[in-house]
């Protein structure tokens, strides 16, 4: 199945009441590795149409906000490896982490943590599944190439619904900071309403100083599997390792998708289902349904989930793991919990 852009309706947010996301995802339904393994073919070239206008001039850092970010700089990491590039990967957290500080102004969860990689850059690629006002991506750009010295961007998205304006702000505040840019999308709705021109934005990513925020003490404690975390410490290869061959629908809770990516891939049997900060409307088209997990968490389109089911969590989120748990199990469900620990 090609990758598929879904209009969607936001709750409780009123500077983003319209929404898109994609198949690819995972937060509408079961995906799986064949459906990864087409998102990979449609990075890949976007990755070869950027080398056709420019050449890879070093070592490269691919980033991911999260969550929709996740998956996506995930397979854009090892399509970028598999066409030989250096190249490390690295997702933004709202845990507690040290690093840069990011603010994602229409976000129902804006405040974000971009750690900084202890390795040379020479290129930062962001990947997102949509461009909605170029800000939080302008942002981002503009903070880790002043905090790593790379001067080349790479922005890879699956969708971008800027206006000619806003895109045109995006352009010239990237060059008046001497930033070379290249930029790549996939769709460009034609239907969806645009968000406010930010030709003077609430925040101006270039005057907004380098915050650099150090994780409170003991703060790691929530965390398991350091070495293997993209928020945590940069990485060639994250993968967590199952003993038994799993099968069935992976319901990964928040963050943990950057483990279970893999998972996926090394298990034919099994799908990937994202239980998402999100907040969305039931509308009968796109979403039939959805499990409220206090009081985070959202899980859309259960009725549609391979069973049995296992649900993938981070031991910082133990407390709406434990609460899923128990909704699936009086749903009748056959349910497994991994919080992997070292």
């Amino acid at each position: 199945m090609p990758i598929q852009l879904y209009h969607l309706e936001r709750l409780n947010n009123p500077l983003r009441k319209t929404a898109i996301s994609f198949n690819c995802l995972a937060k509408l339904g079961a995906v799986t590795r064949t459906e990864l393994s087409e998102c990979r073919h449609v990075l890949r070239g976007m990755i070869e149409r950027s080398m056709r206008g420019s050449r890879i001039t070093g070592p490269v850092l691919v980033v991911g906000m999260v969550e929709s970010g996740v998956i996506l700089s995930s397979l854009m990491h090892q399509e970028a490896q598999s066409l030989g590039i250096d190249t490390f990967w690295m997702c933004s957290t709202r845990r507690p982490a040290s690093g840069v500080q990011v603010m994602e102004l229409h976000s129902h969860a804006p405040h974000h943590i971009l750690p900084l990689p202890d390795v040379h850059i020479e290129e930062i690629w962001i990947v997102e599944d949509e461009i909605t006002t170029g800000r939080t991506i302008l942002q981002v750009a503009q903070m880790l190439t002043e905090a790593l010295g790379a001067r080349k961007v790479r922005i890879f998205a699956l969708a971008d619904i800027r206006t000619p304006q806003q895109q045109r702000w995006f352009r010239e505040s990237l060059e008046s900071a001497h930033i070379w840019l290249s930029l790549h999308y996939v769709f460009r709705p034609a239907n969806l309403v645009p968000h406010a021109d930010p030709c003077v934005p609430e925040i101006c990513p270039a005057d907004s100083p380098l915050s650099i925020v150090t994780a409170p003490p003991k703060s790691a404690d929530a965390w398991h599997l350091r070495c293997l975390r993209p928020a945590l410490q940069v990485q060639r290869e994250p993968s967590f390792q199952n003993d038994q061959p799993l099968s069935g629908s992976m319901l990964v809770i928040g963050e943990a998708m950057d483990l279970a990516v893999r998972m996926i891939q090394d298990n034919p049997g099994l799908t990937l289902h994202h239980v998402t900060r999100s907040p969305w409307r039931i509308d009968n088209k796109a979403i039939f349904d959805c499990l409220h997990i206090e009081p985070h968490f959202y899980l859309y389109n259960l009725s549609n989930a391979d069973v049995p089911l296992t649900i993938l969590a981070d031991p910082i989120d133990t407390s709406s793991t434990t609460l899923l748990h128990a909704m699936l199990t009086e749903k009748g469900y056959d349910v497994t919990t991994i919080i992997p620990y070292v």
